[in-house]
């Protein structure tokens, strides 16, 4: 215990006589060590309570199974907290910091854009004012800022019966739809809603084919809108040619009914109304023996490679459509060299 001057002691032993424990009214600061407990003769006082720690901030969000967020999709969450609210952070593949600037009660949204493209977990913290921190997390959200795009061959010439037009929608997360417009038609493709097995490991492709009867004949400057599950879109120019029409084909020489003895020319034209090559095939005896492409081909044979006799010898014409000319036949006769 500390030593108490002797003037101060008879002020203290005054004091109480007088007014009992009152120290502050004296004006004695009195260390821990001048009372070890809290109890002046007996009068005993407790120490006043401890405030109870403020209860951390409350957070609600969901997230839409369908459909994936976009660009321009927003994500809301909704947070509380007796004595203010603070900041609050969206962790994503990009960070977003938002202030409820000390709302007790408040709902703030974040933008696909501002998330960023990915697939994985979303975490949010929600700050209040004194320090105390919230966070909610959820996994599976998709954002995808990507536009699909469509595989389509530089050349679209389909035959007008029996054949498709087809291509490939794809997409880096949910290819879902696409439009084609040929002329004044309209073609509409619609995927079912789902998440393909390729999520987040490759992209998603779809095979797209139009019954070639269901096309005008003719060449036309299509367009082909294509849309994925997030609402992003690209529309690409095609090029497709409908072809109705068999190419033409002509035997140059020999002409018809001609004798032919050792090496000769088979000359063959072809021509199509599509401005495209032409494959010519040449049969001699029902044999194929030779093909070549249009305008004109010209190969040179020999009799004594055939029977002697009486021969047909035909050439048919194939466009770039799979269209096949109906064959073009020379009766011709081989004689056999001596």
């Amino acid at each position: 215990m500390k030593t108490v001057a002797p003037t101060l002691l008879f002020a203290l032993v005054t004091g109480l006589m007088s007014t009992g424990c009152e120290w502050v009214a004296l004006g004695i600061a009195l260390s821990d060590d001048d009372c070890e407990s809290d109890c002046c003769g007996d009068e005993c006082w407790d120490d006043p309570p401890e405030a109870p720690p403020p209860d951390p901030p409350t957070i609600d969000f969901t997230i839409a199974d369908w459909p994936p967020m976009g660009s321009a999709s927003t994500l809301s969450i909704s947070a509380q907290a007796d004595n203010g609210l603070g900041n609050t952070t969206f962790f994503f593949r990009n960070t977003v910091l938002r202030s409820f600037n000390g709302e007790t009660s408040a709902t703030l949204s974040v933008t696909g854009a501002e998330l960023g493209e990915g697939f994985g977990r979303l975490e949010v913290d929600v700050a209040s004012w004194d320090g105390s921190i919230s966070r909610r997390g959820v996994d599976g959200l998709l954002v995808d800022l990507t536009a699909p795009t469509a595989y389509v061959d530089d050349l679209n010439v389909v035959r007008a019966v029996g054949d498709h037009f087809s291509f490939y929608m794809a997409d880096a997360w949910i290819v879902s739809g696409c439009e084609l417009t040929v002329g004044d038609q309209i073609f509409t493709e619609q995927l079912d809603p789902g998440f393909p097995p390729t999520l987040g490991v490759d992209w998603d492709f779809s095979l797209v084919s139009i019954p070639s009867e269901d096309l005008p004949i003719g060449t036309h400057s299509a367009s082909l809108r294509v849309w994925d599950a997030a609402g992003n879109e690209s529309i690409l120019p095609v090029a497709i040619t409908i072809d109705g029409l068999p190419p033409d084909v002509g035997i140059t020489s020999p002409v018809e009914d001609a004798t032919l003895e050792g090496y000769f020319d088979l000359q063959v034209t072809a021509s199509d109304d599509v401005p495209l090559p032409v494959a010519i095939e040449i049969h001699v005896g029902g044999a194929l023996v030779a093909t070549g492409t249009s305008p004109s081909t010209t190969i040179t044979l020999s009799t004594e490679d055939f029977p002697a006799g009486p021969t047909e010898i035909s050439a048919t014409a194939v466009d770039e459509a799979g269209n096949r000319s109906a064959p073009l036949v020379r009766n011709v006769v081989f004689v056999a060299a001596e």
